[in-house]
Formats: C-alpha cells, structure tokens, sequence
C-alpha cells in the first residue's frame, strides 16, 4: 500500500509539472496573440494593407490555438484534482 502511495506522489508530480508546462504554453501564446494583434493594427494605420491582412490571420490562427490549450489546461486540472483525491484517500485507508 505505502508503494502505492509513493507511485501516486510521483504521477501527482508529473501531473504538476503538465499543468505548469500547460499554462507557459497558454502564457506564451496569448503573447504571441497580443503581438500580431499590435502588428496588425500598426500595419492598418501605415496602409500596409498586405501585412495586416497576415497579421489578422494568424491572430486568428493564435486564438483558436489558446482556446484549444485553455480547454486541455482545464482538464489537466481536473485530472491533478482527481490524482490528489485518490491519494489522500489511499493516505486515509492506509494510515
């Protein structure tokens, strides 16, 4: 039983390190996002008509993106939640 805890520590470990690796990529994405946001509306305002018609099109590209890693970052939490119930109650049964 006290290994099964111990293998629980390690998958609540890594499950951790997932979640914080999901939210960089959401940090950096949504800076990716606000930069071809800028990119495009100086592009406007400079008649680069060309450049921002590509700037919009991978903002666009840059938010369906975050969505995607918003909704996987919520079911990553959801998992660690679970994972750390299942270990408390293991801790309970076993202590």
């Amino acid at each position: 039983m006290e290994q099964e805890i111990v293998k629980g520590q390690k998958a609540l470990a890594r499950q951790i390190f997932v979640e914080k690796k999901q939210a960089a990529l959401i940090s950096e994405t949504q800076a990716f996002e606000d930069k071809r946001n800028r990119q495009a509306k100086l592009a406007i305002e400079r008649g680069e008509d060309g450049i921002s018609k590509l700037a919009v099109q991978e903002k666009l590209v840059l938010e369906k993106q975050l969505h995607l890693y918003q909704e996987q970052a919520e079911a990553i939490k959801t998992q660690t939640q679970l994972l750390t119930e299942k270990i408390e109650q293991l801790k309970e049964t076993y202590l």
